[in-house]
């Protein structure tokens, strides 16, 4: 008989923890199917030979004694025939932030490169590593791939680390980590709404939140979508913007609460300003 999953973390805690006893379900399977442990009172009693017992069982299954933990890789699941790769181990993208270089960043002495609608994806520690004179955050993953595109944020002569703030995927957590230990200013390109307003307000070391010019937002303001893209985010988010000490966000926010409307970053690509956002580093 097989053992599952339960069954396994089970016998891998009774190895460790070398209980006196446990009443549960997968206890009273386990007493049942190996005659592990003895039923006494409605709880199961385990000895010194049950502790054996449930050794040998999972060594006999091809499974480890010890848990791996959260940490462990899907190669030290996969080397253990008795378990899936994907059980209690920690997913690809643990450890994983996506980026794109602007403007020369470097890296060890080289130059980094990563072609229009690419981006490469490293380790939070080789992400500290990058040589750039600025980072900015994109909120979404297809602003972010295709950031080349909108040209009115000007970039030159700066080296620019453009991050992506993260998915289901690609962990928020990790890129904020990486913006943590980083110690450049940050620019943050976000949706005009509280959210996307909340996150900037939430960056260390904010230098700029680059959005179109206040007049042009205003022009784009209406329809269904875009009182949506307010009041999905509002309540969530006012405490936040009503205290935010950055400028440019109390600006934006005071226009964003008078319309009560939002817009996704995605729509600002049709900006067509007199003058592009200043280079970065001016």
């Amino acid at each position: 008989m097989a053992l599952n999953a339960t069954e396994r973390r089970f016998l891998q805690e009774l190895v460790a923890s070398r209980p006196a006893a446990r009443r549960s379900h997968v206890a009273a399977s386990l007493c049942r199917n190996f005659g592990l442990g003895a039923l006494i009172a409605g709880h199961i009693e385990y000895s010194e030979a049950d502790y054996s017992r449930a050794r040998d069982l999972l060594l006999a299954s091809g499974l480890p004694v010890q848990a791996l933990g959260p940490e462990a890789s899907r190669a030290q699941a996969a080397s253990h025939g008795g378990m899936s790769e994907k059980s209690g181990t920690r997913g690809p993208h643990t450890n994983s932030v996506a980026l794109k270089s602007l403007g020369g960043c470097r890296l060890d002495g080289h130059e980094l490169w990563t072609p229009a609608c690419g981006y490469l994806v490293c380790t939070i520690d080789d992400g500290v590593r990058i040589d750039a004179d600025r980072v900015l955050l994109v909120e979404n993953l297809e602003v972010f791939r295709n950031i080349e595109q909108y040209a009115w944020i000007a970039t030159a002569p700066a080296s620019v680390l453009v991050v992506f703030r993260g998915d289901r995927e690609l962990s928020a957590a990790d890129s904020t980590k990486l913006l943590a230990r980083r110690s450049d200013p940050v620019w943050a390109f976000v949706d005009f709404d509280p959210a996307g307003l909340g996150i900037a307000a939430g960056v260390p070391r904010l230098e700029r939140v680059v959005l179109p010019e206040l007049p042009w937002l205003e022009g784009q303001l209406g329809g269904p979508r875009s009182l949506e893209l307010f009041h999905g985010s509002y309540d969530q988010w006012r405490a936040t913007l009503d205290s935010a000490p950055h400028s440019q966000i109390r600006a934006a926010w005071s226009l964003m609460k008078a319309k009560r409307a939002g817009l996704a970053q995605e729509a600002m690509l049709a900006y067509k300003p007199t003058d592009v956002i200043p280079h970065i580093g001016s």
